[in-house]
């Protein structure tokens, strides 16, 4: 396994996709609209890049573990990439996710935008990285 590398380039294009698909999947074009009014968010533009930047960050991190257990997993196909994070979310994501439907009173139409993000999302990424 000491032969095993991280593909920073592919790191830095899963985070960028995760961006990409975030600002699409929450846009006015997709599920944007109704996510604010599950979540009672009024549109505020204050923040933005900040939060961005944030995100960003975020999906650097979520990126760089997807490839340090892709790469000691040694996946090394894009469908084999697909499932890994098809795994990923629904072993820890969704079930985390879940919870606040059970324990908060989250919307489940909420539960879903939020979840069905993050299986396309780590889905892409996971692909990606296994390339």
């Amino acid at each position: 396994m000491e032969d095993m590398q991280i593909g920073w380039m592919q790191i830095l294009i899963a985070a960028i996709l995760n961006q990409v698909i975030g600002f699409f999947w929450y846009s006015k074009w997709a599920f944007g609209p109704k996510w604010m009014k599950l979540e009672g968010i009024k549109e505020d533009k204050k923040g933005m890049g900040s939060k961005i930047g944030v995100s960003f960050i975020n999906s650097l991190v979520i990126a760089f573990f997807l490839a340090f257990f892709v790469a000691r997993l040694e996946i090394g196909m894009i469908f084999d990439g697909l499932l890994f994070g098809f795994f990923v979310w629904l072993g820890f994501v969704a079930t985390t996710q879940f919870s606040s439907v059970i324990w908060s009173k989250k919307p489940l139409q909420s539960f879903l935008i939020d979840t069905g993000y993050r299986l396309v999302s780590l889905m892409i990424m996971g692909g990606i990285i296994a390339a």
